[in-house]
């Protein structure tokens, strides 16, 4: 197998593993997954390397996503490409495929119940808004979760990114 048919896989891979029905439950409609699946195999992760683009890059294509599921949910269509972003960053091949290295500093924390309540008992996060629920996040409101995300992970010595697998079940944990 040639190396960028290896990495084409990897991709599609991860595009399913990204979303499955766990992380969208109650977000959107049956057959919705596999549009999504799909959105997520078809972008193109070199646009996302540039650290100088990465923002912009990131809000069209949550724009895009958004406006495939039910009532234009933002704050789904961010998480679901932030999970996938991560992902494809923290696997070796595409990493190294898409120079996603130059943006692991960028990356955002993906925003759920967990990520939020966890953000709240810090000390930086105590004037964050109320936790509706990720279909009911806005722009703003997660501008200003990430925004604490990134203090502490700065904390940390982390990235924000980083952030998510150690929040992941952190209740379980305690």
């Amino acid at each position: 197998m040639n190396n960028d048919k290896l990495v084409k896989s990897i991709r599609h891979h991860y595009a399913i593993s990204a979303v499955g029905p766990s992380v969208a439950r109650n977000m959107i409609r049956k057959g919705d997954i596999e549009r999504i699946r799909t959105f997520l195999d078809r972008l193109s992760l070199g646009r996302f390397s540039n650290p100088a683009t990465f923002h912009r890059v990131l809000n069209r294509a949550t724009a895009s996503l958004a406006r495939l599921l039910p009532q234009d949910r933002w704050g789904a269509a961010r998480k679901f490409l932030n999970i996938y972003l991560r992902n494809v960053t923290y696997n070796y091949y595409l990493r190294r495929a898409y120079g996603l290295h130059r943006i692991e500093r960028l990356l955002e924390i993906p925003m759920d119940s967990f990520a939020a309540k966890q953000l709240r008992k810090r000390r930086e996060g105590r004037e964050l808004p109320r936790w509706k629920g990720v279909i009911h996040l806005t722009r703003e409101d997660s501008a200003r979760y990430q925004e604490v995300a990134a203090r502490v992970a700065e904390r940390e010595l982390i990235h924000r990114i980083h952030l998510d697998v150690l929040f992941w079940r952190a209740s379980e944990k305690a």
